[in-house]
């Protein structure tokens, strides 16, 4: 991953624990965060921070991203909604590590980089 994206920042939801470094990162295990916001089970501050993401993510697309629970043949996984169309959409497939993630069919680690546009 660091010699394909030559030490460029690498964006994610649920890989933190593969990353070298913390880059003030809002969700973790985003298809959880995302349906507690919209529930808006955790109040409205919760709530409000997620929309803040949803919409900086928008408008900022990273140029690369890292996916770690992904079923690649559903094309789902643990991300927010809004990263799953935006990596079905507007990005394509860099790397791909072994299918050995056995919680989702077999799915594994996937480097995705953002089409030009």
């Amino acid at each position: 991953v660091a010699s394909r994206t030559g030490g460029r920042p690498v964006f994610g939801e649920d890989t933190h624990l593969f990353k070298r470094k913390y880059r003030d990162e809002f969700v973790d295990s985003g298809d959880v965060a995302a349906v507690i916001a919209t529930s808006r089970y955790f109040g409205k501050n919760f709530t409000g921070t997620f929309q803040t993401y949803a919409t900086t993510l928008a408008e900022e697309p990273p140029q690369f991203v890292i996916e770690g629970m992904l079923d690649q043949g559903a094309f789902t996984g643990t991300m927010t909604p809004q990263l799953t169309d935006m990596l079905k959409n507007h990005y394509t497939l860099a790397l791909q590590g072994p299918g050995n993630l056995l919680a989702n069919g077999g799915g594994g680690i996937a480097l995705y980089e953002r089409k030009a546009e």
